[in-house]
């Protein structure tokens, strides 16, 4: 699509679209900024693969006074059609190579990683993992995350389709969990927010689990939000 504009922008806009519910991550996950760097010039958020923008913009419209920088990354036709909000920074980016960004708060991926293998998302994450900030930052995927068992059809059928289209998958808690842990990184939470989509907060091993949220979950229910997943028998 690189060589066909026309069909890039469509694809992006797209993309932004689609699967648009309601609550976001930023519904559910509980930000502390006291854990947050006063320094403007350090990276507060960084979208990797985060096509036009549309999660930055949402993300400074939440926290619109919070300091760091907010950048966008993507590949140069892709930021090239970047939404143009203020405040976030567009910078060209192969998440396979060294992340320019160093010791960010928040790294954030979403529906970036679902149509990549398992080898290929180790090496995406490792990636990021080199640029973390031990003890400061923190890496979220936003995906959908299956229980083991008691799948809807639709998740079955998004399913085959990662697996035939891409050789990947939809995955389950644990094997997020176990990708993260052969990337070098621990799952501390899982915050649901709609059906099977949750955003999963991944740290350096060895960091303080605790640090950078709030807690807020008690009985599968975190900040309002029943855990889809406890109700599916994962």
């Amino acid at each position: 699509m690189e060589f066909q504009p026309e069909t890039l922008k469509n694809f992006n806009t797209f993309m932004s679209l689609r699967r648009k519910p309601a609550q976001t991550w930023l519904s559910v996950y509980p930000l502390d900024r006291s854990t947050i760097s006063d320094d403007p010039d350090k990276a507060v958020f960084v979208d990797i693969g985060g096509g036009i923008g549309h999660q930055c913009a949402q993300f400074k419209e939440k926290y619109p006074d919070l300091p760091g920088r907010v950048i966008l990354q993507d590949l140069s036709p892709v930021v090239a059609q970047a939404l143009p909000t203020p405040g976030v920074e567009n910078i060209a980016h192969d998440f396979f190579k060294e992340q320019p960004v160093k010791g960010a708060k928040f790294y954030f991926m979403r529906l970036t990683l679902h149509n990549w293998p398992t080898p290929k998302v180790i090496e995406i994450i490792q990636r990021i993992k080199e640029a973390m900030e031990p003890g400061y930052s923190v890496l979220l995927i936003d995906e959908m995350v299956l229980p083991e068992s008691k799948v809807s059809a639709h998740a079955c059928m998004l399913d085959l389709m990662m697996m035939g289209a891409f050789a990947s998958a939809e995955r389950t808690e644990k094997e997020w969990k176990e990708i993260g842990e052969e990337a070098g990184l621990q799952l501390v939470e899982k915050y649901n927010y709609f059906q099977y989509e949750s955003v999963m907060d991944f740290r350096l091993k060895g960091d303080g689990v605790k640090g950078g949220v709030e807690d807020g979950v008690k009985d599968g229910v975190k900040d309002g939000v029943k855990d889809s997943s406890a109700e599916n028998g994962a």
